[in-house]
Order: C-alpha cells, then structure tokens, then sequence
C-alpha cells in the first residue's frame, strides 16, 4: 500500500512538473507584475509592517505583499525564485486538497487521489500559478485549507481543540490578508454541518463561526473601499437586469470551462467573450445528470456530496462575479476559479470513483480517466507557454477574442517594443475605431509613429492631446520624460507632481526627481517629496540638503 502511495504522488508530482517547468526560463511579466511586484515601493521596502499599512493600486493584500517582500529579501528580484515558490505552494495545495478530501470530506482513497490530481492539473488554474501577481491565489488558499483542516481538528479532538479554534482564525486572516477570494469560506462551513452532520449543527456552531464572519466583513469592506474609495453596495452604473443577465453568463462561462476547459484565454471582456451554443447543452447535461444521479442513490453521504460540492462553487463564486465593486466589473478570469472550483472538483472526483467500481463499465472509466488525464495535462503546458512572456500571452488573447481592447493595447505595447512600429500601428488604428475618445490609444498612435517623426513633433501633438484632456496620468509621465531629456526640468517637475497625485509612491516617478533635484538644488522640491516618501514609507534615499 506504502508503495502504491508513493508512485501515485510521484505520479501527480511528475504531471505537475511536467506542466510548470516552462517557467524556469520565464520572467515577470509588464502585465501588473511591474506595479504588484518590481515596482512595488513595499515589496522593496525593508520594513515588513510596511505591507500591512498601506492601500496600494486599489487592493489591499498585505499578506502577498509582505511574501513578495520576503522573497525579494531572500533571493533578490529574480523571477526564478518567484516561479519556482508559486509552483511548490500549488504542489502544497495539492496534497492538503487530498486531506481535505480524506479527512473532512470523507473520501475513499481513489477518490482523494482524483481530488487532488484534477486539482494540480487544470488547465484553468496555469493563470494563478504561472502568473506571479496571482501568487495570492495561491498563497489564499494554501492558509484556507490549512484553516479548513485546523477547524476540523477543533471539531472532531477533545484536548487542545481550542488551540486548533485560534489557529484556524489566524489561517482564516492570512488567507483573507493574501486575497480576499476566501470571503465566503465562513458560509461554506456553516452550510458543510448543516448537511453533512445535523445532529452537532447547534447554535453554538453558528456561534463559533461569528469570528470568522467578522473577518470576512472587515476585508470585503477593505476591498471594497480600495477599488471605489467609497462604501456602497452595488455599481450604480448597471442597472438589476444587466446584473441578472450577467450573474447568469457568468455561472454558465465557469461551469462550462471547468468541466470542458477549452477557448481559455488570458483576458476576458464582456461583449467580446462569448459562450459558444454547446456550452448551454454542457451546462444543462451535467445539472441534469446530477438530478439523476441524486434520484438513483440511497447512499446518504453520497447524496450529501452532490448536493453540497455544486452549491460550495456557485457561493464561492459570488464574490468573483462583480456584482458589487469588487473588482473590475467588465471581466471574468480564469484565475477566479483557483478557489471555487475545488467544489466540482471534489464531485468529479466522487463520481468517478463510484463510477470506477462498477465492473460492467470500469474499463471505459478507466480510457476516460486516461484521455481526460492527457486532455488537462496538455491543455495546461500549452497554457503555461501563453503565460511565459507578454507577448505569447497577448497574442494568444487576440487569437481568441480579436476585438478585446486591453489585448489590441497591450500587443500594441510589445510590437513597439520589438520596434515593429507598422504592427503597433496596426493595432492601435484597430483600437481607436473600438474606443475612439481614449487618451492612452491616442498617446500610443502617437508614441508609434516616434520613429518616422522628430521629438519635437511627438511634444507638440502630446501637448495637444494634454489640452483636450488635462490632468491625464499617462500623458504627464509621457511629457515629463520628454521634457527631462529636453532639459525643461522645471517642466517635467509639473508633469511629475501629476503622477504623484495619482500615485505618490511612483518609484520611477521619485527616482526621476531625485535626478532632476540634483541639477536643480531645489529646496521646495526636496521637502516636497521627503514629505511623500516620510508619509507612505517609500524605500528611497534623498540626499539631505542645506
């Protein structure tokens, strides 16, 4: 038995490598990893409490933060070390999901094993692994499930039960302090003793879970704030049937490409994303297969799983749908199913092992298993080369969905990086048809045509565009690098100061001043930003002056 064990798990953890080993010669990505990591004033600060202090970019993740933080202390800004840590703590969950599956969920051996196996090879969760801004994914749910078993330990042990209360509360924290996709982890508990053991379901239960309620309050208000800046419930600019509409072609888009991963893609935006017609058929084939089954068994615990692992994804999900001010209420992402797809991962896995012990079919469950093994685990690899660089990833989003606008800008970007000014070109023209009265598109039309034109002809059309739209960030960071070169440096400090109004942590920003500060000698200037640097802690260095 040892045995078998062991060459199941090598078995698993070879699929995985298998899977994630493109990335030992991946690197950050220009895609958020610039402002969530390399950029990050607190993940290069040497205070640690720095990551809890602040509100940074609309988000408040103060556990990631300070990992990046520690990370970057331990192996410096290599993105090596950030891959190979993200891989190992997917590995990590792996085998907690296979506890969770056995302890908690009381599952068979075969089926603890499909758990965790389907769960380290989805396709759908390459985007939370190989993406190292999306470490708090899996940083998340790594402290949930260790929260999950803790609370578990508290339940089921007489002594020491409540040290395992505490731990599991500070797990809970950690796991909302990565990322607050764990919000609804206290309803999903709750609802786990309702159905699966009514007799302890008791007030006191319900009572027992009031921390974790308050925690999961304190950092939906807290995500709340820092993407809007204010407190309220729902977006006012989308209206009860939008939001209906919405929730809907949301549930359906994650169940069908959880159960069939297909047409994955790194960026979705409504009314470019579509459901293609069997997606429909998918989804209603397997609710209804679920109803049959359920009709079929007299088994009481499974019956309980197939009521409850359905019901764990679609609560799990809610916060994931932007229906309140979450997040960016325009996508979806597969990133968003690292958490809630651990329910229809956990059914799967029921129901291929009750399926398994039938011997009248068990060899064609078995031909599945093995196609469906091979389906996932070359669906992820290929999902792990998009994910190797911006311009695998923007170019496979364009491929899929051509008129998705964040995809034309940001291949737009890396064909201008590549000098491919004709290509950028291109794109940008296809952009500013879509979105016509957009400042960045109009900069970027600009920004190409840099190499057939002057410097001072790119100013002027700049400083134009800035006439129509002042106080735009971008075109100021744009003018103030213009005007550095160009040694206007009383300029570029205007320019700069409107990009610290925006973000007075800029690292880049500080680091241009410092550099004009020490041509200028500017005394106003210098106060003017150790005052920026004393207030949000920023790691730079100002020479003192007289």
């Amino acid at each position: 038995m040892i045995i078998k064990n062991l060459l199941l798990w090598a078995a698993l953890l070879g699929l995985t490598i298998f899977i994630y080993y493109p990335l030992h010669s991946a690197g950050f990505l220009y895609f958020d990893d610039n402002w969530s990591i390399y950029n990050n004033p607190y993940v290069r600060s040497s205070d640690f409490l720095n990551s809890f202090r602040f509100i940074y970019y609309t988000d408040y993740t103060p556990v990631t933060t300070f990992y990046f933080s520690l990370v970057n202390r331990v192996f410096g800004m290599n993105p090596f070390y950030f891959h190979l840590l993200n891989v190992l703590i997917h590995l990590c969950n792996g085998i907690l999901v296979f506890i969770l599956g056995r302890k908690v969920f009381s599952f068979g051996l075969f089926a603890a094993y499909l758990f965790a196996g389907i769960f380290l090879i989805h396709p759908m969760h390459v985007e939370s692994v190989a993406w190292i801004t999306e470490t708090k994914d899996v940083l998340s749910v790594f402290f949930l499930l260790l929260s999950w078993l803790a609370f578990d330990r508290f339940k089921t042990l007489k002594s020491y039960r409540y040290t395992f209360y505490a731990l599991s509360l500070i797990l809970f924290f950690l796991s909302l302090g990565s990322k607050t996709i764990s919000v609804t982890f206290p309803v999903l508990l709750v609802l786990f003793y309702f159905i699966y053991d009514r007799r302890t379901f008791s007030k006191r239960l319900v009572l027992q879970t009031v921390p974790f309620f308050g925690l999961s309050l304190l950092f939906s208000l807290l995500r709340m704030y820092a993407e809007s800046g204010e407190m309220r419930l729902l977006d006012s600019n989308l209206g009860p049937v939008t939001v209906l509409k919405n929730t809907v072609i949301k549930y359906l888009f994650y169940f069908s490409r959880s159960i069939f991963p297909h047409q994955l893609s790194g960026f979705y935006e409504n009314g470019v994303f579509q459901l293609f017609w069997y997606e429909y058929l998918i989804v209603l084939a397997f609710f209804v297969a679920l109803c049959l089954i359920y009709r079929k068994t007299r088994d009481m615990a499974e019956k309980q799983h197939i009521v409850y692992f359905p019901v764990f994804t679609v609560i799990a999900l809610l916060p994931m749908l932007k229906i309140i001010p979450w997040s960016v209420n325009f996508m979806v992402a597969d990133r968003y199913m690292y958490f809630p797809a651990i329910g229809l991962y956990a059914l799967f896995a029921v129901l291929l092992a009750k399926l398994f012990t039938l011997k009248q079919i068990r060899v064609f469950v078995v031909i599945y298993m093995l196609l469906l093994t091979l389906h996932l685990t070359v669906s992820a690899r290929n999902r792990v080369y998009v994910w190797h660089n911006d311009y695998n990833l923007w170019t496979d989003v364009l491929q899929k969905y051509p008129n998705t606008k964040k995809g034309l800008h940001n291949l737009s970007v890396q064909h201008l990086f590549r000098k491919e000014y004709k290509k950028a070109l291109a794109l940008q023209t296809k952009l500013l048809e879509l979105a016509p009265q957009n400042v960045k598109n109009k900069l970027n039309m600009i920004t190409t045509k840099l190499n057939s034109g002057t410097m001072d002809e790119v100013r002027q059309k700049i400083e134009a565009l800035e006439k129509e739209g002042p106080g735009n960030m971008t075109t100021a960071q744009i003018l103030a690098l213009i005007y550095y070169q160009q040694k206007e440096y009383k300029k570029a400090i205007t320019k700069l100061k409107v990009v610290l109004k925006f973000d007075p942590t800029h690292l880049l920003t500080h680091k241009l001043l410092i550099s004009i500060n020490q041509h200028l000698k500017d005394r106003d200037l210098y106060v003017y930003q150790k005052n920026l640097i004393d207030e949000f802690k920023i790691p730079i260095e100002l020479t003192e002056m007289p």
